[in-house]
């Protein structure tokens, strides 16, 4: 083969244009990249300001006595300790999830179902109503 058959329009428009088509899909998923994930810390840092905001007017006010602690120290209230990242076991969890599989299976068991039966009965018609009359006709003429 030479080369100046590689290079026909026909053969040339279709590279050139899957080739438009590819460039054009990386552009648009770098994009779309970058809104997602946006920049990273190193490049927060470097749009952040360089001078600090000036300051804000200050108002001389007096200094007010803190106020009086109560007499009982309570100690600070910690957060109560939540599921432990893992898979849920629980019985009613996985029976409401095996539930709804089991649903979701069975409508594609139907659907599978009566596709497969509208292709038989397609194929029984086509059968009986284009084969057989031709099979019968040819058969009667000799």
């Amino acid at each position: 083969m030479n080369a100046t058959a590689l290079l026909r329009p026909p053969l040339v428009f279709l590279v050139l244009a899957e080739a438009a088509l590819v460039a054009t899909l990386g552009v648009v998923t770098w994009h779309v990249w970058q809104d997602r994930f946006g920049p990273g810390p190193a490049a927060a840092a470097v749009t952040a300001p360089a001078t600090p905001p000036p300051p804000a007017a200050t108002t001389h006010r007096p200094v007010s006595a803190p106020s009086p602690s109560p007499l009982v120290s309570t100690p600070p209230r910690t957060p109560q300790a939540g599921p432990t990242p893992s898979i849920r076991t629980d019985s009613n969890f996985l029976s409401r999830e095996l539930f709804e599989l089991n649903r979701v299976e069975q409508t594609f068991e139907d659907l599978e179902w009566r596709v497969t039966k509208a292709i038989v009965d397609g194929i029984q018609r086509y059968i009986e109503g284009v084969v057989l009359p031709t099979i019968e006709r040819s058969e009667s003429g000799r």
